[in-house]
């Protein structure tokens, strides 16, 4: 995928190259091999990704992709911790980047979580900002306009487990007191080996391999002459 001069997350064909406007400037995006380690990137109400204290609603507004696939992540009635959790999991020593789109709906604050050594990460999708960030931890959030944000979590864990998608009402605090219809907006979700995020890869019912960008430049078939004049500055 790459974000076209609308700002919209698009897919390219192969053999095209990814003219990016993530920057707001158009750049060729040369990215390494990534593989997105979750399946249905978008698709929160399978049953790949466990519920727990929620329940999602699809087709719920206009996603990155300027179509309205995006999903409401809506917390239950009741206090608890209101989680997703992805049916993959991480292992020790490993780098990995955790991601997510997320935009703000009736809560401010979305987690990156993984269970075990937690690596609990708070995004306050009002302000843009990054709140409370898990030990061992590096986080960023990106504008991804219209309200959206892409929320980053890079870690080592020292131990396997599983990651999740998490609501919270304020920063710093797990528990959220559900109403049943109050949450926020997610889309786009993407787990990685490596120390930094790269382009949205989409999943649906396996993970997905993006091959290295190579750009090849071929010599012109005729002789150029390039002729240079310089001033005498004496």
């Amino acid at each position: 995928t790459r974000v076209n001069e609308d700002g919209v997350i698009v897919s390219v064909a192969a053999n095209v190259p990814r003219i990016d406007y993530t920057n707001g400037e158009a750049t060729i995006l040369v990215e390494p091999q990534r593989t997105n380690l979750l399946r249905y990137s978008e698709q929160f109400d399978n049953s790949y990704w466990n519920k727990i204290g929620n329940t999602i609603t699809t087709n719920a507004t206009t996603s990155p992709s300027a179509l309205t696939v995006a999903e409401k992540f809506i917390a239950s009635s009741g206090t608890s911790d209101k989680v997703i959790r992805a049916g993959a999991t991480v292992a020790a020593g490993t780098n990995y980047t955790f991601s997510c789109y997320a935009k703000k709906a009736e809560f401010n604050f979305f987690m990156l979580r993984r269970m075990g050594n937690t690596i609990d990460t708070y995004f306050n999708l009002s302000t843009g900002a990054v709140g409370t960030v898990g030990s061992n931890v590096v986080a960023k959030i990106e504008d991804a306009g219209n309200g959206w944000f892409r929320c980053i979590a890079t870690f080592t864990p020292t131990s396997g487990s599983v990651v999740d998608l998490a609501l919270a009402s304020v920063n710093g605090v797990n528990t959220v007191t559900g109403d049943g219809t109050s949450g926020i907006f997610i889309w786009g979700a993407q787990l990685e080996v490596g120390s930094n995020n790269s382009s949205y890869i989409p999943t649906v019912a396996a993970s997905v391999t993006r091959n290295a960008d190579v750009i090849t430049v071929s010599p012109p078939t005729a002789t150029i002459q390039i002729t240079t004049t310089f001033e005498d500055e004496t």
